[in-house]
Protein backbone atom coordinates (compact mmCIF):
# COMPACT_ATOMS: atom_id res chain seq x y z
CA UNK A 1 0.00 0.00 0.00
CA UNK A 2 0.99 3.57 -0.96
CA UNK A 3 -0.08 6.88 0.98
CA UNK A 4 0.28 9.59 -1.54
CA UNK A 5 0.20 13.15 -0.15
CA UNK A 6 -0.37 15.99 -1.63
CA UNK A 7 -0.23 20.56 -0.44
CA UNK A 8 -2.56 22.47 -1.32
CA UNK A 9 -4.01 26.00 -0.72
CA UNK A 10 -6.29 24.32 1.43
CA UNK A 11 -4.34 22.45 3.55
CA UNK A 12 -2.63 18.66 2.91
CA UNK A 13 -5.23 15.60 1.87
CA UNK A 14 -3.62 12.18 1.57
CA UNK A 15 -5.15 9.44 -0.13
CA UNK A 16 -3.89 5.67 -0.02
CA UNK A 17 -3.14 3.70 -2.99
CA UNK A 18 -2.41 -0.11 -4.06
CA UNK A 19 0.29 -0.79 -6.48
CA UNK A 20 2.08 2.25 -8.48
CA UNK A 21 0.87 5.48 -9.74
CA UNK A 22 0.02 5.89 -13.60
CA UNK A 23 2.94 8.12 -13.59
CA UNK A 24 5.37 5.58 -12.49
CA UNK A 25 4.03 3.01 -14.44
CA UNK A 26 5.04 4.29 -17.54
CA UNK A 27 8.79 5.03 -16.15
CA UNK A 28 8.77 1.56 -14.76
CA UNK A 29 7.51 -0.94 -17.31
CA UNK A 30 5.61 -4.38 -15.39
CA UNK A 31 8.37 -6.30 -17.43
CA UNK A 32 11.27 -3.88 -15.91
CA UNK A 33 9.75 -4.21 -11.69
CA UNK A 34 11.89 -6.70 -9.56
CA UNK A 35 10.46 -10.09 -8.82
CA UNK A 36 8.47 -10.08 -5.79
CA UNK A 37 9.03 -11.99 -3.06
CA UNK A 38 5.74 -13.42 -2.98
CA UNK A 39 4.33 -16.89 -1.50
CA UNK A 40 2.79 -18.17 -5.06
CA UNK A 41 4.15 -21.56 -6.47
CA UNK A 42 6.34 -21.11 -8.95
CA UNK A 43 5.86 -22.13 -12.13
CA UNK A 44 7.21 -25.84 -13.10
CA UNK A 45 10.23 -25.81 -14.79
CA UNK A 46 10.20 -27.91 -18.09
CA UNK A 47 12.68 -30.51 -18.21
CA UNK A 48 13.02 -32.80 -21.55
CA UNK A 49 14.50 -35.94 -20.82
CA UNK A 50 16.66 -36.47 -23.67
CA UNK A 51 18.32 -33.36 -23.14
CA UNK A 52 18.61 -33.78 -19.20
CA UNK A 53 20.57 -37.39 -20.10
CA UNK A 54 22.61 -36.19 -22.55
CA UNK A 55 23.71 -33.33 -20.35
CA UNK A 56 24.31 -35.58 -17.42
CA UNK A 57 26.48 -37.62 -19.91
CA UNK A 58 29.03 -34.74 -20.49
CA UNK A 59 28.96 -33.65 -16.29
CA UNK A 60 29.96 -37.24 -15.93
CA UNK A 61 32.76 -37.02 -19.01
CA UNK A 62 33.87 -34.34 -17.50
CA UNK A 63 34.40 -34.92 -14.12
CA UNK A 64 35.68 -38.17 -14.90
CA UNK A 65 38.40 -35.98 -16.66
CA UNK A 66 39.07 -33.57 -14.14
CA UNK A 67 39.11 -36.54 -11.41
CA UNK A 68 41.92 -38.31 -13.16
CA UNK A 69 43.81 -34.97 -13.69
CA UNK A 70 43.17 -34.54 -9.53
CA UNK A 71 44.02 -37.92 -8.82
CA UNK A 72 47.28 -38.48 -10.33
CA UNK A 73 48.32 -34.26 -8.34
CA UNK A 74 47.38 -36.51 -4.88
CA UNK A 75 49.48 -39.67 -6.18
CA UNK A 76 52.23 -37.45 -7.58
CA UNK A 77 52.24 -36.03 -3.73
CA UNK A 78 51.75 -38.83 -1.57
CA UNK A 79 54.16 -41.50 -3.11
CA UNK A 80 56.53 -39.13 -5.00
CA UNK A 81 56.34 -35.73 -2.98
CA UNK A 82 60.24 -35.24 -4.51
CA UNK A 83 59.09 -34.59 -7.90
CA UNK A 84 56.77 -32.34 -6.77
CA UNK A 85 60.05 -30.46 -4.83
CA UNK A 86 61.09 -29.81 -8.97
CA UNK A 87 61.54 -25.81 -9.28
CA UNK A 88 60.64 -25.15 -13.18
CA UNK A 89 60.74 -21.01 -13.79
CA UNK A 90 61.33 -20.07 -10.21
CA UNK A 91 58.37 -22.44 -8.52
CA UNK A 92 57.56 -25.63 -7.87
CA UNK A 93 55.66 -27.95 -9.63
CA UNK A 94 53.12 -28.50 -7.20
CA UNK A 95 52.51 -25.02 -6.84
CA UNK A 96 52.22 -25.05 -11.06
CA UNK A 97 50.03 -27.94 -10.73
CA UNK A 98 47.87 -27.26 -8.28
CA UNK A 99 47.28 -23.94 -10.21
CA UNK A 100 46.92 -26.15 -13.74
CA UNK A 101 44.04 -27.61 -11.40
CA UNK A 102 41.93 -24.19 -10.53
CA UNK A 103 42.55 -23.21 -14.01
CA UNK A 104 41.38 -26.90 -15.97
CA UNK A 105 38.36 -26.62 -13.78
CA UNK A 106 37.46 -23.37 -15.13
CA UNK A 107 37.90 -24.24 -18.91
CA UNK A 108 35.79 -27.61 -18.22
CA UNK A 109 33.17 -25.39 -16.97
CA UNK A 110 33.30 -23.43 -20.07
CA UNK A 111 33.18 -26.16 -21.80
CA UNK A 112 30.02 -28.13 -19.91
CA UNK A 113 28.48 -24.99 -20.83
CA UNK A 114 29.42 -24.65 -24.31
CA UNK A 115 28.15 -28.03 -24.48
CA UNK A 116 24.83 -28.07 -23.19
CA UNK A 117 23.64 -25.07 -24.59
CA UNK A 118 21.13 -26.31 -26.87
CA UNK A 119 18.32 -28.86 -26.86
CA UNK A 120 18.17 -32.07 -27.98
CA UNK A 121 15.92 -32.13 -31.13
CA UNK A 122 13.44 -35.26 -31.34
CA UNK A 123 13.81 -37.63 -34.38
CA UNK A 124 10.59 -37.71 -35.98
CA UNK A 125 9.36 -41.02 -36.62
CA UNK A 126 10.73 -42.82 -40.02
CA UNK A 127 12.63 -40.42 -40.66
CA UNK A 128 17.00 -40.99 -39.82
CA UNK A 129 19.13 -38.43 -38.98
CA UNK A 130 21.59 -37.67 -41.57
CA UNK A 131 24.62 -38.94 -40.73
CA UNK A 132 26.50 -38.09 -44.23
CA UNK A 133 27.54 -42.11 -44.71
CA UNK A 134 26.61 -43.03 -47.74
CA UNK A 135 25.23 -40.05 -49.58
Amino acid sequence: MRVACKRSAGGVSCEAAVGFPAAENALFPESSRMAGFGHEAAEAEVVDPATAARNARYGLVLFALYFSFYAVFVVLNAFQPTAMSVTLMGVNLAIIYGMGLIIAALVLALIYCWLCRGRVEPVSAGHEPASGVGQ
